[in-house]
């Protein structure tokens, strides 16, 4: 398994993988169908995110 930070373009293999966990765990807080996920909710707060990380980073000779 790889495991890696999310890059904006993975939202709809993470949106499939929010789904199947939810199906297959019985430890999550939303039972499977529950959540309302979408892909483009995804993408926007993937977006969102990524926006504010690359916002707070250094720059700088250190870069």
């Amino acid at each position: 398994m790889l495991i890696r930070e999310i890059n904006i373009g993975d939202d709809e293999q993470f949106v499939k993988l929010i789904c199947k966990v939810d199906a297959q765990s019985d430890y999550m807080l939303y039972e499977p169908g529950e959540r309302k996920v979408t892909v483009e909710k995804q993408r926007f707060v993937d977006e969102y995110y990524m926006a504010k990380i690359l916002s707070t980073k250094p720059k700088g000779p250190l870069e």
